[in-house]
């Protein structure tokens, strides 16, 4: 079950009963960083505090490739990086998942334009327009400019401050190829990794958990405040000893049964991180009229995504979280 702290950069999500996926806008922290996450945005650089612009003096050029290799704090700017999904909620932050057109280890980031209370007290809130960021869309050429910290446990976090410029058409680098095997909730995900979009081979798949303890909200309270689940659990559909959970048991609620026996080694979590692109859930309690509801009886030909770190580290493992609905062609 997953549990929350306070954090000053949050991983963040949404959701709202019963309305279109497109305006889900809760605010919570993302894939499991379970404990007391803290993204230090003291003491570095030019640490203007109080709502001062922590970069004030300037950025650093550099490629995403070479600031997370050097793992510095600082203020840097990228120029040309390709955004391989945006997601945002209506007021206080636009998330970029950017990656250099180059690929490569260490190539790709989260981005956070944030207006959060916590990140412009400290100096590193977001002055572009909410509006304007929130319209850049996947596949977008970016100039980015802000600051980047990486904790002692391996966290990384990227504010924008000044710059959230579209500059045109972009160019991807290739997906990573990663095995089914390889991508499981207890395989590692290593740093250099991080962010990448993956094509996960081994398919096809068939539903498996549809609220794994990992991905469950232990602070569930209302669906206007955040959903009661973060993501599910598929298998390959060549798997025939392990037998899957039930689907919602309602239409409108309820709570879905749990896989009967020892939790199966070839489960890969599937996050709804980027809930604005794609509609897929199996959220009993908190799916909208626009989104994509799978039952027990759900078939997916493929899966793509995000490769997103769950963990509060040193050590993370593997979610895929995919960027829109073919990412996950189902039947």
């Amino acid at each position: 079950m997953r549990t929350y702290a306070v954090i000053l950069v949050s991983l963040m999500l949404g959701c709202t009963n019963n309305a279109p996926a497109t305006v889900y806008d809760f605010a919570m922290t993302s894939h499991d960083l379970a404990g007391v996450v803290v993204n230090d945005l003291s003491g570095a650089v030019t640490d203007g505090g109080g709502g001062t612009n922590k970069c004030a003096t300037g950025y650093t050029a550099s490629s995403i490739a070479g600031m997370r290799s050097a793992g510095a704090k600082g203020c840097f700017k990228f120029t040309g990086v390709v955004t391989l999904a945006v997601n945002y909620n209506s007021t206080t932050y636009v998330d970029f998942y950017v990656q250099d057109t180059a690929g490569g280890d260490y190539s790709a980031i989260k981005a956070e334009c944030s207006t959060k209370s916590g990140d412009v007290s400290a100096g590193a809130g977001c002055l572009v327009d909410h509006n304007t960021a929130k319209s850049v869309l996947a596949g977008r050429s970016m100039t980015l400019s802000g600051f980047y910290n990486k904790t002692a446990n391996g966290l990384e976090f990227f504010n924008v401050i000044d710059n959230a410029d579209d500059t045109g058409t972009g160019t991807a680098p290739a997906a990573l190829s990663v095995a089914a095997a390889s991508a499981t909730k207890g395989s590692a995900l290593t740093a250099q990794n991080f962010y990448q979009s993956a094509t996960i081979t081994g398919g096809p798949f068939k539903m498996y958990d549809f609220a794994p303890v990992s991905e469950t909200n232990g602070s569930f309270s209302a669906c206007a405040t955040a959903p009661s689940v973060f993501g599910f659990g598929i298998i390959p559909s060549s798997d025939s000893s392990d037998t899957p959970g039930g689907g919602c048991p309602n239409t409108d609620g309820g709570t879905p049964t749990a896989p009967s026996g020892n939790e199966s080694a070839s489960e890969i979590i599937v996050g709804t991180d980027i809930y604005r692109t794609f509609t897929g859930t199996t959220d009993c309690k908190c799916y909208g009229t626009g989104s994509t509801l799978y039952t027990n009886t759900t078939t997916f030909s493929a899966l793509k995504g995000i490769l997103i770190p769950q963990g509060s580290g040193p050590s993370f493992t593997t979610s895929v979280s995919p960027a829109a609905d073919a990412d996950l062609p189902h039947s």
